[in-house]
């Protein structure tokens, strides 16, 4: 399935008539949140290159996304698309919730809750302080800038849309335009009732 990434990263535009490649992904990366790489069903412990264990985020970099001169097309453009797009990326394992396929069926019924693999409910826990240590602000496309509620929701709209329609291309500098002239328009009519 993340050949998906690679194809969608053809597709997007960094400013219309541009693709995102070159310097354009620098600007590309700076807008980008952290990726996090959750991987869940693990119950293999990860080892480096000398077999000795490490963090998933090492074993991935060392092993998965690591180039080999063997590696097709799509496999170096996936691996193109992680590390260049994103400014930083995280990564980790959740156990197996439970090897009981009834609880994994009726996973969300809380009455199963306390079948659950504590290793898992554990886990969990920490991976969502994980998650909201490293949560920050949506960043603009604009050096500096930060997205508000408003202007994120603008945004995916815009993107739903262009990606909806036959031929279209996500192209971020006009929709971060776009974006914020609507931001302006909002703020001017706000004014105006409030006036």
């Amino acid at each position: 399935q993340l050949h998906f990434v690679a194809n969608l990263s053809k597709s997007i535009q960094v400013q219309s008539g541009q693709t995102a490649d070159g310097l354009d992904e620098l600007k590309l990366t700076e807008s980008n949140p952290r990726f996090m790489w959750l991987l869940r069903d693990v119950i293999l412990e990860p080892t480096n290159s000398r077999g000795s264990p490490c963090h998933i985020r090492d074993y991935l970099l060392q092993k998965v996304l690591k180039e080999e001169a063997t590696d097709d097309d799509t496999q170096k453009s996936i691996r193109r698309c992680l590390l260049s797009f994103f400014r930083a990326f995280d990564a980790e394992t959740l156990p197996p919730p439970s090897v009981d396929q009834h609880v994994m069926q009726n996973i969300e019924n809380p009455a199963y809750q306390k079948d659950l693999n504590p290793n898992f409910l554990h886990k969990v826990e920490y991976i969502r302080k994980i998650i909201f240590k490293n949560c920050e602000a949506k960043r603009g496309f604009t050096a500096g800038s930060v997205v508000s509620g408003f202007q994120l929701a603008q945004m995916v709209k815009l993107y739903v849309e262009a990606l909806n329609s036959p031929n279209g291309i996500p192209a971020i500098g006009s929709t971060w335009q776009r974006v914020l002239e609507a931001t302006y328009t909002n703020g001017v009519e706000e004014a105006l009732k409030s006036y």
